[in-house]
């Protein structure tokens, strides 16, 4: 309970106390009932070793990832709750790049440098069909960028950006 008050407090939740009962804003509760539930959902999305993940999501998932979930409605209010929050997860949400094998260039946020995390392609350019995952950016050889490739598709700061990047 101390912890909690702590965290409260630091959220600028102030306490109205009446007969020894803490009050709060509507609205702040919303907030922060949001903000836990998202705490969750970002869970969902991140973490695949702990067992309340992995049981929610042989449960609701059905082989999609927490993203990508349908939403069911005769499902738990607690997935329900953590369903809404997927918008709030995925914003602040990208690919951390390995061996770029799993992430598409095109459709997949992971250049966390530039405002959705998607690169810029540079218009009038084509693109060839076999180039979609970030693994088609990387030299094989080297374990470097491609940046010859990447500045002729993307726009400059979307390459900058990409660059800047560690392979």
């Amino acid at each position: 309970m101390v912890y909690l008050a702590v965290f409260i407090q630091r959220l600028g939740i102030t306490f109205v106390s009446l007969k020894n009962v803490a009050l709060f804003g509507l609205r702040r509760m919303e907030e922060l009932n949001k903000a836990l539930v998202a705490k969750l959902g970002w869970e969902m999305a991140v973490n695949r070793g702990s067992f309340w993940v992995e049981a929610l999501t042989a449960k609701y998932c059905r082989g999609r990832q927490f993203l990508a979930a349908p939403n069911q409605s005769r499902a738990s209010w607690i997935w329900q709750g953590i369903l809404q929050t997927r918008e709030i997860v995925q914003a602040g949400l990208y690919w951390c790049i390995q061996e770029g094998k799993d992430v598409n260039i095109w459709c997949d946020p992971w250049v966390h440098d530039l405002p959705d995390f998607i690169p810029l392609l540079k218009q009038d350019v084509v693109v060839n069909s076999f180039i979609n995952r970030i693994q088609d950016l990387i030299d094989p050889s080297s374990f470097t960028w491609r940046a010859r490739l990447i500045r002729h598709l993307f726009e400059p700061i979307s390459a900058k950006a990409i660059l800047n990047l560690t392979s």
